[in-house]
């Protein structure tokens, strides 16, 4: 089995950085999800679509998953750029303005 191990990325419905940071582990399921023509629901499958599995390092969410054999598709994430301002940058257009 191929597992994808990937970093935790900030919910839009958080305005914090709580939980960022920390690794998890999903299989690439071999088969596709499939609509079920009852209910609508998207399913698949193979029962280890429900697996997640969160780790707080790396090294751990490998050496976890080749203990158990699987192979590893690692996405690396991307870095946040954060530009430093001060209030004064944000109203400076403001200021300056002909009135």
């Amino acid at each position: 089995m191929q597992v994808r191990i990937f970093m935790l990325n900030k919910s839009a419905m958080q305005s914090g950085r709580a939980k960022v940071g920390r690794w998890q582990i999903a299989p690439t399921l071999p088969t596709p999800r499939r609509r079920d023509g009852l209910t609508g629901w998207v399913s698949s499958g193979d029962t280890l679509a429900s697996l997640n599995m969160k780790f707080d390092t790396f090294e751990g969410a490998q050496r976890f998953a080749l203990k158990q054999g699987w192979k590893i598709m690692m996405q690396t994430p991307e870095e946040r750029i954060v530009t430093p301002r001060n209030y004064i940058q944000n109203i400076k257009p403001l200021l300056t303005s002909d009135k």
